[in-house]
């Protein structure tokens, strides 16, 4: 080597420079040390974006608070959750049948929507159903001649209903009305709750930041309930007409036709509909009763 090796360091010095290199014993372990460092870096830089917007009263401190809860629900890189299924495999596989809390409109741990124009009813028919679900009714409007009715209920759900803008005294009085028209069957007490802004003492029911969606989530699985009504979208989430879903068992949720559209002497389409399992569209004004 005409003293080549000698003059880089000899032998020794050569053979040692393999110590630091990682070896394929170990690439499990400096994986997961490069893995690790990725994810600080990703929580690094959200923190100094969140501490910005702090500091400089860009967001609220609700909005802020939903951006610290999602980054500590983010996975990390390389573990997405997404699976694809091969449609050959889809072909051949074993599904459970679809579960309905009243068919053809609700499944469970699905989504449904109300939409329609103010005094189309929207309220009163979502009241009348969360009741024949919470008695465990066979059918839903069984006796009813025009498009809709004859739903059949699989079992008796326990049902927390989130009026957004009426009054204790209207909705009384509508409680009234839809006990009178089940004979006076009543439901359980922990089988049907409501929740208006006139119970609250310091609080009215929103949706839109997280703090409030929280105080909903705690009555929810605090009292069991399995399906969730919220009326009206226009109110419980200002300026947004949409609700993302948490783990309820279901959700029902209302909305209102828009200006625009009530201008055009036209029904909208339902506002977020790629949110919900389906959809119901009340166009006329209507008396609901079982």
């Amino acid at each position: 080597m005409n003293g080549e090796m000698e003059s880089a360091g000899g032998a020794a010095y050569i053979a040692s420079l393999m110590d630091g290199m990682p070896r394929l014993t170990n690439v499990h372990y400096y994986a997961k040390i490069v893995k690790e460092k990725s994810r600080l870096r990703q929580i690094i830089h959200a923190t100094q974006r969140i501490q910005t917007d702090a500091l400089g009263g860009y967001t609220s401190p609700d909005e802020l608070t939903a951006q610290i809860e999602q980054l500590a629900k983010t996975p990390v890189k390389g573990d997405n959750p997404a699976v694809v299924v091969s449609f050959r495999d889809l072909l051949t596989m074993e599904l459970p049948p679809l579960d309905y809390l009243f068919e053809p409109l609700l499944t469970e741990g699905g989504t449904g929507e109300i939409w329609g124009w103010r005094g189309t009813g929207k309220s009163f028919l979502a009241t009348e159903i969360a009741m024949g679900i919470a008695l465990g009714k066979a059918t839903l409007f069984p006796n009813s001649e025009i498009g809709g009715g004859n739903w059949p209920v699989s079992r008796a759900y326990r049902v927390l209903y989130v009026y957004g803008e009426m009054h204790a005294s209207q909705i009384k009085e509508r409680a009234v009305q839809i006990a009178h028209g089940h004979g006076d069957s009543l439901p359980p007490h922990e089988g049907f709750g409501l929740l208006s802004k006139d119970f609250q003492k310091n609080w009215r029911p929103r949706i839109r930041e997280a703090s409030n969606r929280k105080h909903i989530d705690d009555r929810v699985f605090g009292g069991g309930y399995e399906l969730l009504i919220l009326d009206n979208l226009s109110t419980l989430w200002p300026h947004r007409a949409g609700w993302r879903r948490r783990t309820y068992g279901s959700a029902l949720r209302l909305v209102r036709g828009s200006e625009s559209a009530r201008r055009q002497r036209d029904l909208p389409a339902p506002r977020r509909q790629g949110r919900a399992t389906s959809a119901a569209a009340l166009k006329r004004k209507t008396c609901w009763t079982s």
